[in-house]
This record gives C-alpha cells, sequence and structure tokens, in this order.
C-alpha cells in the first residue's frame, strides 16, 4: 500500500557516497572467531504471532549469517566512516578496481537498508516535514 508520508527520497551519487552508514541498534550480532558475523533480528510479538505460536514453534528471533566480504563492511559501519571511505577500504582488501568495489557495495548497502540493518545518516538532512516548526 502506498503512503504519501513514507515515500522515499531519492538522493544524488555524491549524497550518497558521503553518507555515513549506522547499524541498527536494536540488532544483536556477533562477530565469531574467523571474523564472521552473525545477526539477530527479535522477532516482533504481534498478537497473530502468538495466536500462531500456540500450535507452531516460532523462533525468539531471525538469524543472517554474513559472509567475509559482507562481515568486513559491516565491521566498517560505526557511523565514523563515510561509504566513500568504506568502499575504498574494501578495493584495498579484496583487491578489486574502484568500480567493482563501488557497485557492490552500494548494492549490499541497499540490500542492507532496505532489510533495515543499517541506516544512512546524510549530512544536512532535513527531520521531519518541511511545514512543521518548533515555536520558541
Amino acid at each position: 500500500m502506498w503512503w504519501p508520508w513514507r515515500r522515499r527520497r531519492s538522493v544524488d551519487r555524491q549524497t550518497a557516497l558521503s553518507a555515513r552508514p549506522l547499524r541498527n541498534p536494536l540488532l544483536e550480532w556477533e562477530e565469531d572467531g574467523e571474523g564472521l558475523v552473525t545477526i539477530r533480528v527479535p522477532r516482533k510479538d504481534a498478537r497473530w504471532v502468538k495466536a500462531l505460536g500456540q500450535a507452531f514453534y516460532i523462533p525468539k528471533a531471525r538469524t543472517f549469517s554474513l559472509d567475509e566480504p559482507g562481515s568486513f563492511v559491516w565491521g566498517l559501519c560505526d557511523g565514523t566512516r563515510e561509504v566513500r571511505a568504506i568502499i575504498q577500504t574494501f578495493a584495498q582488501q579484496f583487491k578489486l578496481t574502484r568500480k567493482e568495489a563501488e557497485v557492490s557495495t552500494l548494492q549490499y548497502f541497499k540490500l542492507l537498508t532496505q532489510k533495515g540493518f543499517v541506516g544512512l545518516a546524510v549530512e544536512g538532512a532535513r527531520r521531519g516535514p518541511e511545514h512543521v516548526r518548533e515555536e520558541t
């Protein structure tokens, strides 16, 4: 269903490259001895889930295991580095060209943001609707 206030805003390439990815603080994640990351997404306790849970086993969380490149990028999403710097570090680590690293990293960030695992902090972004003003 389409909701006008939930419309996604498109950003240009330079804005996307200067954004700072932040991990979702509601997620639990851990890194194993080999450096691979496992992300746990807690289950929402909606009424229908509780009712269904009476008849079937429903796990408390969903888990996602990241591969080596995914775990490497996940570790760099601390809110201090820009996407541009992450791409450069990724290219050096895995011996890729700048273009190869950029394409794969941006696709990966698109997937992570769609799943709600990371958010992109854009410098100078407005918060909330334009017509809302704070009264002093």
